[in-house]
This record gives structure tokens, sequence and C-alpha cells, in this order.
């Protein structure tokens, strides 16, 4: 080669002459074989051809009737509970009527009707037993004790008073027309008399003052249920 600097020809590495380097070859030799600078790709099997995906397939249907299965017990426990729930809350519903009903029953009886009366006047005196359309006091049915409550005085020449005690399934303007088979007894006294009658629904009962003297009598009344 002849050297770029002095143009000595020489073989080597160096010029002999001016020590200059020999110029390398910085040419590349050309490839030959493309095939190193192209992507190739393989040919793929299509997935559904592939085993592990029907394996998966297989899997998902197993898993799917698994929470049906499931499912149709849930919902049939929920219906038995449902129904548990309603039959429950229905007899619930029942009582608490029932209870209103007695609550209301009750409160009616306690506006309504009586079950103690004090008398202490000297006139006659009338109370129906359980009858709304008697306009005066009304006492519920059952035992009643009728028996006196002496107040001072006897002491000082006053008298207990006597009542005669009348029970009628009529009712009388006048006491004249109570009659014989309808008088139960007496109460008061200086014996204190006492007596107990069972009164139905739609009686009447008729206090009767007996005046055995004139003078100061004194004494209460009471008609009470047991």
């Amino acid at each position: 080669m002849k050297c770029f600097r002095c143009g000595t020809n020489y073989n080597g590495n160096f010029c002999p002459n001016c020590g200059a380097p020999a110029p390398q070859n910085t040419q590349r030799p050309m490839q030959t074989n493309m095939t190193s600078d192209i992507n190739v790709y393989p040919t793929r099997m299509p997935i559904y051809k592939k085993r592990f995906f029907w394996i998966i397939i297989a899997i998902v249907i197993a898993l799917s009737a698994l929470g049906k299965a499931l499912g149709l017990y849930e919902e049939e426990d929920i219906s038995d509970n449902n129904t548990s729930i309603s039959s429950q809350s229905t007899q619930s519903s029942a009582t608490s009527a029932e209870e209103k009903e007695e609550s209301t029953e009750s409160a009616t009886e306690e506006k309504n009707y009586q079950t103690k009366i004090t008398w202490a006047a000297l006139d006659n005196y009338c109370c129906a037993v359980e009858i709304d359309t008697y306009d005066g006091d009304k006492i519920q049915e059952g035992t009643y004790r009728f028996y006196p409550d002496l107040v001072s005085g006897l002491e000082n020449g006053r008298i207990a008073i006597v009542w005669d005690i009348y029970v009628s399934k009529n009712l009388y303007s006048q006491l004249s027309e109570l009659k014989e088979s309808e008088y139960k007894g007496t109460v008061g006294g200086i014996s204190k008399n006492e007596i107990e009658l069972d009164l139905s629904k739609g009686e009447y009962v008729y206090v009767k003052y007996n005046p055995v003297a004139n003078n100061d009598p004194t004494g209460v009344l009471i008609i009470e249920k047991k």
C-alpha cells in the first residue's frame, strides 16, 4: 500500500519512512443472509383447538350449574322463612287485634259500668245492670254485696237508715209498681243487715227507703261488686 502522508510504498501497519499508521478498512462485508433482519412469526394454532380452552369451558359450566343449585336451595329456605315470618306476623296481628278489642271492651266497661255505688240520700234509688239505654247509673253484671256504713250520731239519738232492695226486669216509673216477688231483702238498721245478690245484664235494681223513724236517720248504703 502507499503511505497517505509521504507516498512510500510498504506492507504493514506503519509506514517505514514516516511512521504513519496504515489506513484501516472500515467497510463492512455485505450481508448476504437478509433473513437475520426480518422478523419471522411462526403460524399459531387457533385457541379453540387447544385442550386447555375446553378444560376452562368445562370448569365454568360446572361452577355455573353448582351456583344455580345452591341458589335454588337458598330460595327454598327464604320461601320457608318468609312463610314462617308471614305466619308469625298474622298471629301477631290477630293477637294485637284481640288485645286491642279486649282493651276497648275494658275501657268501655270502666267508663259505662260501675262496680261500686255509695247511696246516702233518703230518697229512693234505681240503677241498671249493663243497660246502655237507661238514663242513670249503670253497674256491671256480677255478684254484689249490699251493706250499710253507719256514720257517727247514733249515740245522740239518731237512727240507722233501713233500705228495702228489689230487683226486676221491668223499669217502673213509680216504686208502688214493684211486686213482692221482686223483693230481695232489707239492709241497714241497728243490726247492720247486709245481703248478696247475683245481678244479670238487663235487670234493674231498686233501693227503697224504709222510714222506720222520722228523726235524724243516718248511714250510707254501699253496693259493691265482689
